[in-house]
């Protein structure tokens, strides 16, 4: 296959949203959407974001996903039990996972190869599912002063149409 066509969705703007325990939510920013040529290609989705959460009880416990419209793509099947699925987890900044939730931003970069078959527009979101309900920060940090250890970052949702 060979790359059609690019979109991606730069968010640069500092964001707070308030999520639910164990209810997966769209991350805020973070969606893009690309009408694909033949419903044999595929779209390559790519996501990188940056921020925090104020739950440093459940840090760990995060996981990070995509949805195609309303749809989960790329997580574990349901195993109809109490685990919850996901593409990926928090993997860091400079300190220990969620032990300065205030001012030291986490990051996460995952990626799925999802195959819509459709060529009308198709919008995908990066998502989050805590495991406690949270103050969730993106592209800052969960303070957001103004002093020299608090940074912003910029996040972003690139999709690539990948022809048959």
């Amino acid at each position: 296959g060979k790359v059609l066509q690019v979109v991606q969705t730069h968010d640069t703007t500092g964001r707070s949203q308030s999520l639910s325990a164990t209810t997966v939510t769209n991350i805020s920013g973070l969606s893009a959407t690309i009408t694909p040529s033949a419903t044999s290609s595929k779209v390559f989705i790519q996501i990188r974001w940056n921020g925090e959460s104020s739950n440093t009880a459940d840090y760990w416990d995060q996981l990070f996903g995509i949805k195609r419209g309303t749809t989960e793509v790329g997580s574990s099947p349901s195993t109809g039990d109490s685990r919850r699925a996901g593409l990926s987890i928090i993997s860091g900044g400079g300190y220990v996972v969620g032990a300065n939730e205030t001012s030291t931003p986490d990051m996460v970069n995952y990626e799925y190869l999802d195959s819509p078959s459709t060529t009308s527009a198709t919008t995908y979101y990066a998502t989050v599912l805590p495991n406690g309900a949270c103050t969730f920060v993106t592209n800052r940090c969960g303070t957001d002063n103004n002093n020299n250890y608090v940074e912003r970052m910029t996040s972003t949702i690139t999709l690539w149409e990948i022809g048959a």
